[in-house]
């Protein structure tokens, strides 16, 4: 959002195209998180016009991914496996934390020695506190399972972390259709998938629909 409202005071078409208008980077964010299926549908007439026009073939088109950064730190983000290494030394802590006040507890009332009574070094408020975190690990493994998903991001939902050609970030991973013809894109989707595999059955579906292709002539033509 914030790129956009730079080009709304850069770049002439733009302004041109706005009459001048120069909205914030909240306006633009709010606009587009406000109004996502009438935006999706602008596009679709888009590419539609486009098609009128003769700008779009239809006959030859490329389909492929990039990675997008999101403002997700990487530590936000857990993995399933981190999250059950994280629980089971809670659990660990906790249970040593107890051991400890026991033993206190013991040498306090004189059955057993002193030797106990120094190394307790901890308190019921601390051991609470590690309880309370063991339990937001078991919250947030429960949901990946309910999910499905093997990470959770605490501050972007939809954000993960993506490996692709030696890149890593934390981020998405944008689908691409473009035409051949004049380059212009047909079609997109934004997921969160690690790879690029299994992406090109639905954006083939995708691209049918947004170009009313025939399915019979499109299949054999991806064959």
């Amino acid at each position: 959002s914030r790129r956009l409202a730079a080009e709304c005071v850069r770049n002439l078409e733009v302004i041109w195209l706005l009459r001048g208008l120069r909205p914030s980077d909240h306006v633009i964010a709010d606009f587009r998180k406000d109004n996502p299926k009438g935006l999706k549908q602008a596009g679709r007439e888009f590419v539609h016009l486009c098609r009128e026009l003769g700008l779009i073939g239809g006959t030859c088109l490329r389909l492929d991914g990039v990675l997008l950064n999101s403002w997700a730190s990487g530590k936000s983000v857990k993995t399933k496996a981190e999250l059950q290494a994280e629980l089971e030394s809670c659990e660990q802590e906790s249970a040593r934390y107890e051991a400890a006040l026991t033993a206190g507890d013991a040498a306090a009332e004189g059955v057993d020695g002193t030797a106990h009574a120094a190394a307790v070094t901890v308190s019921a408020e601390q051991i609470e506190a590690i309880r309370a975190r063991a339990e937001r690990r078991r919250a947030a493994l429960q949901e990946l399972e309910h999910r499905g998903e093997t990470q959770l991001s605490r501050h972007d939902p939809d954000a993960r972390r993506l490996r692709k050609e030696g890149q890593a970030l934390v981020g998405y991973n944008a689908q691409c259709v473009t035409d051949s013809a004049y380059k212009l894109i047909v079609t997109h989707e934004v997921t969160n998938a690690g790879n690029d595999l299994g992406q090109l059955l639905p954006m083939i579906e995708q691209t049918i629909r947004e170009l009313d292709l025939p399915v019979t002539a499109f299949g054999a033509a991806a064959d």
